[in-house]
C-alpha cells in the first residue's frame, strides 16, 4: 500500500533531524581536534585546508552508506558502530502516529503543528539567509560599477579606488583600497600586499564557500564558527606574505592604525583588542611548526567514517545438515571421507562461521543448499561446485570449509582415494 505523502514528509524530516544531529557531532569533533592540536602548531595552508575539508566531511559522511561484515570485524569497532547506530536509528518523529493525529484531531488541531512549525522556520531562515547573501553581494557588484571609472588592471588583480567609501578590502580578483588614508609609500605597499595575498591564494572562495553552507545550514552555530577560523587564518596567510617584503614591527604599527578602522571597531572594545592582538602575536611568535601533526586527525576522521558511513550488513546463518558421498564409495569404502577434528566438531564450528550476507540473489535460493567438493588421497579439498543455485559464487563456504584443516580420506581395497563429498545446508531462521 502507499503511503500517503504526509507520512513520507514527516519520515523525510525525521531523517532531516538525524542527518543534522551527525553532521554536527562530526563538526563539533573536528573541531575540537583543531583547537587541540592544530591552531598554533600546523602550518598555516594545512589549517586552511583541514578546516574546508573538516566542513565537506561532516557534511557528507553522514550522507555516504556503506555495508560491513561484523563477523570480520574487531569486537571494539562493532561496538563504536553499533553506539552510532544507535543515535542514527532513534525516531525523532513517529511518522505515523504524527499523521494520525492530524487526521483525527482536526476539530482540536492548532494552526500549525510543531513540525508544520519547524519546516515553516527552517525555509524563513533560509530566505533571509539567502536574500542577506544575494543583497550584499549585489551591493558590491554595484560599488564596482559606480567606481568603474577609477578602476584600473594590474598584476592580475583590478584595484579598485575606494576614496573613504569603502574600507581596504578584496573579493574575487577585485582589491578596494581605500585612498583616503594618510599612508607612507611603505604602508600603502603593505596593505596592497596584503590584501593582493588574499586574491593571489583565493581566499574569496573559501568565504562564498562558507556563506552558502550558513544559508542552508544557518540554524547550526558550529557552522559560523568554522567560517571565523577560516577568516582567522585567512588573515594569518595574508599578514604572513605581506610581512615578507617589509618590516614586521612596522607592518604591526600598521595593524593596529588600520585594521581596527576596517572592522569598524573602537580601540577600547575587547573583541577588536583580541583579534589584533591574535595577529601581532602570531607574527612576532616563532612558531615551530610540524608536519607530523597532519597525521593527528586520521584516526578520529577514519572513526567517524566508520561509525557515521558503514552499517551492518544483514545475514543469513547456515549449518551443516548432512555429509554423503557416492554410492560405489559408500559400499566399498572401509573408511569414509570426513574430518581429522570428526564430524560432530567439524559440524559445530562450521556452524558458528557460516555466514553469508544477505543479497537480492541470495533471497533466491533453494532451501537446503547443495554444494561438493572432491577430498584427495592426501585428505586435501578441491573442486567446489553447487549442486543449484550454480551463479552464486562459492569462495566464502570454501574458504570456511578449508579453514577446518584436512580430512581423512575414503579408503577403498586397503588404499586411500579421492572421494567426492555433497555437503547439504539449511538455513538457520
Amino acid at each position: 500500500m502507499k503511503k500517503h505523502p504526509t507520512i513520507t514528509l514527516l519520515e523525510s524530516l525525521n531523517d532531516a533531524l538525524i542527518y543534522s544531529i551527525e553532521s554536527a557531532v562530526c563538526l563539533a569533533i573536528l573541531y575540537l581536534l583543531y583547537h587541540l592540536f592544530l591552531r598554533k602548531l600546523s602550518p598555516l595552508q594545512y589549517n586552511r585546508a583541514y578546516l574546508l575539508i573538516a566542513l565537506l566531511l561532516s557534511l557528507s559522511l553522514p550522507l555516504i552508506e556503506f555495508t560491513y561484515d561484523p563477523n570480520q570485524t574487531l569486537p571494539v569497532l562493532n561496538a563504536l558502530n553499533q553506539f552510532g547506530r544507535e543515535v542514527s536509528s532513534e525516531i525523532i518523529i513517529e511518522a505515523e502516529k504524527a499523521y494520525s493525529y492530524t487526521i483525527t484531531a482536526t476539530s482540536q488541531k492548532p494552526f500549525l503543528l510543531w513540525w508544520e512549525a519547524l519546516i515553516l522556520l527552517y525555509f524563513i531562515g533560509v530566505s533571509f539567509m539567502g536574500l542577506r547573501f544575494l543583497v550584499r553581494l549585489r551591493l558590491i557588484k554595484e560599488f564596482i560599477w559606480y567606481k568603474r571609472h577609477v578602476t584600473r588592471y594590474k598584476d592580475r588583480y583590478f584595484l579598485v579606488r575606494t576614496e573613504g567609501q569603502m574600507c581596504n578590502m578584496s573579493f574575487l580578483n577585485y582589491l578596494f583600497y581605500d585612498d583616503s588614508q594618510n599612508l607612507s609609500e611603505e604602508e600603502k605597499a603593505q596593505v596592497i600586499a596584503h590584501e593582493k595575498a588574499h586574491i593571489d591564494q583565493k581566499h574569496s572562495y573559501d568565504i562564498l564557500f562558507t556563506e552558502l553552507l550558513k544559508i542552508f545550514f544557518w540554524f547550526n552555530p558550529l557552522i559560523y564558527l568554522y567560517k571565523d577560523l577560516i577568516s582567522e587564518v585567512h588573515e594569518y596567510l595574508a599578514d604572513q606574505t605581506a610581512v615578507q617584503t617589509s618590516n614586521v614591527h612596522n607592518y604591526t604599527q600598521l595593524l593596529i592604525q588600520t585594521v581596527l578602522k576596517k572592522m569598524g571597531l573602537d580601540l577600547a572594545s575587547p573583541f577588536g583588542k583580541n583579534a589584533i592582538l591574535k595577529r601581532v602575536n602570531r607574527l612576532k611568535a616563532t612558531h615551530q611548526s610540524s608536519w607530523l601533526n597532519i597525521f593527528i586527525p586520521i584516526p578520529f576522521v577514519c572513526a567517524l567514517f566508520f561509525v557515521f558511513s558503514f552499517s551492518e550488513v544483514e545475514t543469513q546463518k547456515w549449518e551443516p545438515q548432512s555429509i554423503k558421498v557416492a554410492a560405489e564409495i559408500f559400499k566399498n569404502a572401509s573408511q569414509l571421507p570426513e574430518p581429522e577434528m570428526g564430524q560432530n566438531e567439524w559440524k559445530k564450528s562450521l556452524t558458528q562461521n557460516m555466514i553469508m550476507p544477505k543479497s537480492p540473489e541470495t533471497e533466491l535460493l533453494q532451501n537446503p543448499l547443495n554444494i561438493r567438493f572432491k577430498v584427495d588421497a592426501l585428505g586435501n579439498l578441491s573442486g567446489f561446485r553447487w549442486v543449484s543455485n550454480r551463479s552464486l559464487p562459492t569462495e566464502w563456504i570454501e574458504r570456511e570449509i578449508i579453514k577446518r584443516g584436512k580430512w581423512k580420506p575414503a579408503i577403498v581395497n586397503g588404499k586411500t582415494t579421492t572421494a567426492e563429498v555433497l555437503l547439504s545446508l539449511v538455513a538457520i531462521k
